[in-house]
């Protein structure tokens, strides 16, 4: 919803400019009412779309979603298809406490239910309403019985308008880093051996 101090303004101004005769602003702007100026400006406020906020409705552990990590067959939709992996059932869902949070966390929540998270939308609560400006500024000039000339200029700009933001973003050097095997050095295998009893390959994959 809309913040609710928010309206949507509008103002517009019209002014038909007139000389005396015989001046050269006489001549460009002709006789009482050949030419108008027609100026307006704007803000326009939206609501927050509730396709965006609803999305939020299944985060864990006040709701759930769930995909399969694996094509699954019709039938049995929690075991892979290709190999007969049971993901677990998630449902029935016990939903969590409504006065949940940070420094009142619901101990008994059963977090195997929602793992793994691969991804939780979020809404920052201190998100402001979306708006647009907009303005516009005409000239009017008549110029015979049957003839007019106009010259307009539109404008507009949006502002707070919704972005998705990724807030944990990866790094593509180092993932790609991670293709090209490494060779560990004398003082790794030494340190591997000391302190696993065993040879521990150090390539990364």
């Amino acid at each position: 919803m809309p913040d609710v101090h928010l309206a949507n303004d509008i103002f517009g101004v019209g002014w038909s400019p007139q000389a005396e005769d015989g001046a050269l602003l006489k001549k460009i702007v002709g006789g009482p009412g050949s030419t108008s100026v027609r100026a307006s400006f704007g803000a326009f406020y939206t609501a927050i779309s509730a396709e965006t906020v609803s999305t939020l409705a299944a985060n864990a552990p006040y709701g759930i979603t769930y995909s399969s990590p694996a094509p699954p067959l019709f039938a049995t939709p929690f075991i892979n298809a290709a190999d007969g992996t049971n993901n677990g059932q998630p449902f029935s869902y016990t939903f969590a406490r409504l006065n949940s949070s940070r420094s009142n966390p619901d101990s008994d929540i059963n977090w195997a239910a929602f793992e793994p998270i691969s991804g939780i939308p979020g809404y920052d609560i201190h998100n402001h309403t979306p708006y647009t400006e907009e303005w516009a500024l005409s000239v009017e000039r008549r110029a015979g019985p049957k003839t007019v000339f106009g010259a307009s200029y539109i404008g507009s700009s949006s502002h707070r308008q919704q972005v998705l933001i990724e807030p944990n973003p990866g790094d593509p050097a180092f993932c790609l880093s991670l293709r090209t095997p490494r060779t560990p050095t004398a003082n790794q295998w030494t340190s591997h051996r000391t302190s696993a009893r065993k040879l521990i390959p150090l390539n990364r994959r």
